[in-house]
Parts: structure tokens; C-alpha cells; sequence
């Protein structure tokens, strides 16, 4: 029995050509934590708005919700490409929007896409996607993981009116107490699954206690308490008198250091790995040129740096929830 072979299009190869240059390119060019993330997260901008643009054309739609009168959708980055903060093993988290559910042609576009990405992301890029499907009305009940997940959210392609309101649903169906007070149990329950202490042998640089994760659930905890949404958050702690100018300065050194870190534990390890085992330590101190200057020895001086700025996170956190729970 012969096996159909079903070709890829010749866009959607110029797409997967074009997403691995890209890719390829940041990393070559960019070695700081929030450039090569941004980097990264455009490219992956992109290419999905490429996808998307070549889909509609074949299905002969317009779904930017331009006409009231017709249907419309929106892809959405959420997760950590929604914070524009991949690294080079990061999932590649989309949640896709439709106006209505059913609508024969908006599902037609939700399915060609979905195949796109697995061809196009999944095996041209070698990047795993996660991927989902919400309405706006199920946004009362979504889980905790979920609504995390969302508060990131930001448009790629289709309707960015649509993409408001699903924005405004999820605010307005976020009970923030429960929302603060759950992020917080889980994160300290992270610390203690992972060691308690900044001062751990061999650091999670994600989830440990001073981890990136921290910098994140902080600003996640006074999201939902001042119901912030901008692009200017940790300045609108600032504004409330929660950080003052050096401890916004002292936080972005931080985790521009982390994340430069991640992103070259990521290339060692050639996957997503967010350990710092003994036998990395070693590396990253030489691949950070942590032996080209200062004194002793080169692994110590990078174990103190990332000490120092996981410490830092970590008292932002504490800071900053502590006044949203208080």
C-alpha cells in the first residue's frame, strides 16, 4: 500500500528558511539576556504573521475585525513569548482567539494554521508549541496555570480589537486575592522543592528562589492587584512608591545577567535546561569570559555574580508581595 506524501507549500518553506536564518542570526550577533530575547520572539513574530497572511489568502477571509459584520480571530503569544523573554530552548506557547465558535471559516483558518505550525515551528525549527483555543466567555473558570499564562497574552496576527477584549474579560473575571495569594503559595513552594535558599550548590536559574520565575510572579501578583496591564509595570511600581529608581536599576542588571545566563545554558545543553549543575558552572564562567578579568578563581567570581543577582530577585519579590498581600 502506497503512502500519500503530502508536500510542503512553497511559502511555507520559505517561512521555516527564513525563521531558522533568523534564529540563527540573533544568536550569532546577540549575546545579552533581553536583546537576544526580544531577538528571538520577533523573528518568531514574524514568521507567524506570515503563516497567518498566506492562510487567509487561501481561505479568501478577512478576520481582522475591520467589518463588525463578519467573524474575526486573533493569535495570541502568551506564556513567555508573550513577555517577549525566549530563550533558545523556550516552548513556543499561542492561544488562538475566535469571535465566535463554529464559524466555518475561522475554524478552517485555526486548523491550517495549527498544521503550519507543526510543520513550520515543530519540525522546520526543531521548537516545541504549545497550543490552545479559548473563547472569550471562558474566561470565568479558567485555571490558575491558565489565567497565568494569559495575563502575558499579546496580539501576533488577526483582530487587536479582539484581542482587547479578551484582555478586558480575563481582568474582569481575575479575583485577584485568590489570583496573589495561590501565586505566592506556589512559589514558595517551588523554593522549598528547590533547595530554600539563594545559596543552593547548583541553582535552578527559572524556578529556584531568586529565579527568573520570581521576577515574574511579582510583577503577575501586582498586575492582578493594581490591575496593571502596560509595558511600563515595574515603572508603575515605581510610581507607587513600592521600588525606588536604584532598586528598578539593581533589578534590571539582575536579570539581564540571568537571562544572558539561561540563554547560554540553553546553547551547552541544546535544549530548555535551566540547571546550573557543577560540571556547567565551569563552562559558563569561561563561555561569560569570567577568566579573561579580575582575580581568583573564575568559577567562584561567576557563582558569587549569580548569587548576588538571584538575591536581588529575590527581595523584589518578597518587597512587592508583601504590599499586594498585605
Amino acid at each position: 500500500m502506497s503512502r500519500r506524501i503530502i508536500e510542503r507549500p512553497a511559502y511555507a518553506t520559505q517561512i521555516c528558511d527564513s525563521l531558522r536564518e533568523g534564529r540563527e542570526k540573533a544568536l550569532r550577533t546577540l549575546s545579552g539576556g533581553e536583546a537576544l530575547s526580544r531577538a528571538l520572539s520577533d523573528v518568531m513574530d514574524d514568521a507567524i504573521r506570515r503563516m497567518y497572511e498566506a492562510v487567509c489568502s487561501e481561505v479568501g477571509g478577512n478576520f481582522s475585525g475591520s467589518d463588525p459584520s463578519t467573524p474575526s480571530l486573533v493569535i495570541l503569544a502568551s506564556g513567555g513569548y508573550g513577555r517577549r523573554e525566549l530563550s533558545p530552548g523556550s516552548d513556543i506557547d499561542i492561544t488562538f482567539v475566535p469571535s465566535e465558535e463554529g464559524h466555518p471559516l475561522l475554524d478552517d483558518v485555526v486548523r491550517r494554521m495549527y498544521l503550519l505550525l507543526m510543520d513550520v515551528v515543530t519540525v522546520g525549527a526543531e521548537l516545541k508549541v504549545g497550543y490552545s483555543y479559548r473563547l472569550i466567555e471562558e474566561c470565568d473558570g479558567l485555571e490558575h496555570p491558565t489565567q497565568t499564562s494569559l495575563l502575558d497574552a499579546r496580539p501576533v496576527a488577526g483582530s487587536v480589537a479582539l484581542a482587547h477584549r479578551f484582555s478586558d474579560a480575563l481582568m474582569e473575571y481575575l479575583r485577584p486575592a485568590a489570583f496573589a495569594f495561590h501565586k505566592d503559595q506556589e512559589r514558595r513552594e517551588a523554593w522549598e522543592k528547590l533547595g530554600g535558599s539563594v545559596y543552593v550548590l547548583e541553582p535552578n536559574l527559572k524556578d529556584g528562589l531568586g529565579g527568573i520565575r520570581d521576577y515574574q510572579a511579582a510583577g503577575w501578583i501586582a498586575r492582578a492587584r493594581y490591575q496593571l496591564r502596560s509595558e511600563m509595570l515595574w515603572q508603575e511600581l515605581r510610581g507607587l512608591r513600592l521600588l525606588s529608581d536604584r532598586d528598578l536599576e539593581e533589578i534590571r542588571q539582575a536579570r539581564e545577567f540571568l537571562l544572558t545566563v539561561r540563554h547560554q545554558l540553553h546553547l551547552v545543553c541544546g535544549r530548555q535546561n535551566d540547571t546550573l549543575t557543577a560540571e556547567r558552572q565551569e563552562i559558563m564562567a569561561e563561555r561569560l569570559d569570567f577568566s579573561s578579568d579580575g582575580e581568583g578563581v573564575p568559577v567562584v567570581r561567576f557563582m558569587r555574580r549569580v548569587y548576588e543577582a538571584m538575591a536581588v530577585l529575590h527581595r523584589a519579590y518578597l518587597r512587592i508581595s508583601e504590599a499586594c498581600l498585605d
